[in-house]
């Protein structure tokens, strides 16, 4: 793994061991949910020939926490890929993401879910976050948000199955020599819908977000020209679907809600609390667009 060892916003620890092995490191508070992480990384599978999942060499579990051991990958980021690629490689990307995406959502079970799961996750997270010094700005947008939810239907189908749980460009590494795409850092989901991983692509697509909490210099223009593209993509294949319709806009808000009490960087709070509120302090994430 080429990238540097940034901590991002999960706060586990990274570091080289010998071998050419990176081992990932919780406290001891958050070992449960990294040791979950783990094995959801361990279990999953992608039929798709250019994507693999990170291999997961050694786990353990002492007084210290949780930590598991990875392969140190000799591959590119996001950013590094992006700066590099020519206009074939970019579209090839977008591509397969599209075509991975429709192997989770066909794979999925459309389930019933009751919406109280939903509105208990977003009231939990808007609690959390009343305190912030930004509050009287996203307190509008939290809500709309909150009344959406209320008004929708007491039960909903929702394809229900893989997903990875944090899809954002960050966790994918891009080997360049095979033409593989490597996914890493999965997350252990409340709901485990292939429509999370839609709404994580759009918290990447709208606020360009590997390319935000990098330290790594790079085109950050070029970035967010190809996360356009990215974007047009995604509702050009998905936005005709009526569970996307339906839910992207509240998932991709909740999505962007749910980062904020984890955030240190306040750049990174205030792009996500402009994405927000929006240019004229209302609620601004509109849902995948209705086509006829």
């Amino acid at each position: 793994m080429t990238r540097p060892f940034e901590g991002g916003q999960s706060g586990y620890r990274l570091r080289l061991v010998d071998a050419g092995l990176v081992e990932k490191h919780s406290g001891s508070a958050d070992g449960d949910r990294l040791e979950r992480q783990c094995a959801k990384q361990r279990a999953f599978q992608v039929r798709h020939p250019h994507f693999v999942v990170g291999d997961v060499i050694h786990f353990q579990r002492d007084a210290s926490g949780f930590r598991f051991v990875m392969p140190h990958y000799r591959a590119d980021t996001a950013t590094q890929f992006i700066d590099k690629a020519r206009p074939a490689e970019v579209r090839r990307f977008i591509e397969c993401l599209g075509e991975l995406l429709d192997e989770l959502l066909h794979t999925s079970s459309p389930l019933p879910l009751a919406v109280d799961i939903l509105l208990s996750k977003s009231e939990d997270t808007i609690r959390r976050i009343s305190g912030a010094s930004w509050w009287a700005r996203v307190r509008q947008p939290c809500l709309a948000h909150l009344d959406e939810l209320k008004r929708l239907p007491s039960t909903l189908l929702l394809p229900l199955g893989r997903c990875h749980g944090d899809l954002t460009l960050s966790n994918v590494l891009f080997d360049r020599a095979s033409g593989r795409f490597i996914l890493l850092d999965f997350l252990d989901s409340y709901l485990e819908t292939p429509l999370l991983d839609l709404a994580k692509l759009r918290q990447e697509t709208r606020l360009s977000w590997s390319s935000l909490i990098t330290k790594a210099t790079h085109d950050r223009m070029k970035y967010r020209q190809v996360m356009a593209r990215l974007d047009a993509h995604m509702t050009e294949r998905f936005g005709r679907r009526d569970d996307v319709r339906l839910l992207g806009r509240i998932l991709e808000t909740q999505t962007l809600l749910r980062l904020l009490p984890y955030v240190r960087d306040d750049a990174v709070a205030e792009a996500i609390v402009g994405q927000l509120v929006g240019s004229r302090g209302t609620h601004s994430l509109s849902p995948f667009p209705n086509r006829n």
